[in-house]
């Protein structure tokens, strides 16, 4: 076996912590969202498993080539052993499984899709990179493997553009209706949310593709009290877009490493605080209590402001609330800025265009046939109502 400096191991080690979420956010989400290995079936378990094997094997060798080139500028070693680059990344990607405890297939399997893998890195390094060194570009003609790789090549490019398209196409402006709506929100507003029209267009995907998928995945984890309370469980959902907007599950991802190393504090979805990392059901089931004590808070403040000038607005009982649902939605989708300020940490954010998206998601999803009052259980005044 060839000697290998230990830069290159380094190196080696940082391509493939970098190429894990180029991998995940560039998977077949054409096919199936790219889905969890628990979750293959006969119909995407294939193309999904085939996409695992060869990405990480072509993407890291495209770093090491580009950073080979630079090297070689300078009059560096060439590197060596370069099929450690992919024993690195399903290295890394194990035991980041194994902490943020996540369902995977089987160990057997999983030990195939390594082994399959870091073979053929070993072949793409013997066979092509080691012939190019002499016979150059020719040696695409002359191996049958370089063919074959040429192939698979082609086919991680097709998923990848594919993927791009179509996260693309469900990516959707925030305020491409917000202007339009019948919803009624202040014309003096709309020239501070047009203000923040690029950046939210980029960041937040409020799409109904999207939602669906927090109510699907989440939507069983919430307290009771979030079924009764309909801009409650607004506002749990708009929180989770924007968390996960600022926290991509790539970034996730490689979050968790780090809080298992002591240097991130928060992870998970919704970007909960523990000691150990958290996967995203986990952090929902600590966010739950957190966004209801906010709810309690707002609803106090609401109670006393100005806005809610008679009793009809708001009525507050021991255990239990009731309020005008128009009358406080709307006043909550022109303050969530500061509202989400109670999360955050900052009251300058403009997000009320956010809420706005998942309010009438959430409004849809009853019909559009909406309350006139809301009751809720819920320990609003405690000490006074006690």
């Amino acid at each position: 076996m060839e000697n290998i400096d230990v830069y290159w191991v380094l190196l080696y080690f940082l391509i493939a912590a970098i190429t894990i979420p180029i991998v995940i956010f560039l998977g077949p989400v054409a096919i199936r969202n790219y889905v969890l290995e628990s979750d293959y079936d006969d119909t995407t378990g294939k193309t999904n498993v085939i996409y695992r094997i060869l990405s990480p094997v072509l993407c890291s060798s495209i770093f090491i080539l580009i950073i080979e080139a630079l090297f070689s500028k300078f009059g560096a070693s060439a590197p060596t052993q370069r099929w450690l680059c992919s024993f690195f990344y399903w290295a890394i990607l194990g035991i980041a499984k194994l902490l943020a405890r996540k369902n995977v297939i089987h160990p057997i399997a999983y030990f195939i899709e390594v082994t399959c893998s870091v073979l053929l890195a070993a072949l793409l390094e013997r066979f092509v990179i080691g012939g190019y060194s002499s016979l150059g570009l020719a040696v695409l003609d002359q191996s049958n493997f370089a063919f074959e790789m040429e192939v698979a090549v082609f086919y991680v490019a097709v998923q990848m553009v594919v993927t791009i398209a179509a996260r693309h196409r469900y990516r959707v402006s925030v305020l491409a209706n917000y202007g339009d709506s019948e919803n009624t929100v202040a014309s003096t507003k709309k020239t501070t949310y047009a203000s923040s029209k690029h950046y939210y267009r980029a960041a937040v995907d409020t799409s109904e593709k999207n939602l669906f998928g927090y109510e699907r995945r989440y939507g069983s984890l919430l307290s009771k009290r979030y079924s009764q309370d309909p801009l409650l469980r607004t506002v749990f959902f708009t929180i989770m877009t924007i968390e996960d907007c600022n926290r991509p599950e790539t970034w996730r991802f490689v979050e968790r490493i780090a809080c298992s190393l002591g240097i991130a504090k928060t992870t998970g979805i919704m970007q909960q605080q523990s000691e150990n990392p958290l996967s995203d059901e986990e952090s929902v089931f600590l966010a739950v209590e957190y966004v209801e004590k906010m709810w309690d808070r707002y609803l106090e403040t609401y109670a006393k402001s100005a806005r809610c000038s008679t009793r009809i607005h708001l009525v507050i009982g021991s255990g239990w609330y009731e309020y005008d649902y128009s009358l406080l939605a709307d006043t909550l989708e022109k303050t969530f800025g500061s509202f989400y300020g109670d999360y955050c940490g900052t009251r300058l954010l403009d997000v009320g265009m956010v809420f706005h998206q998942v309010r009438r998601f959430e409004e849809r999803n009853h019909y559009d046939l909406l309350p006139k009052t809301v009751m809720a259980s819920g320990m609003i005044f405690s000490i006074e109502t006690g």
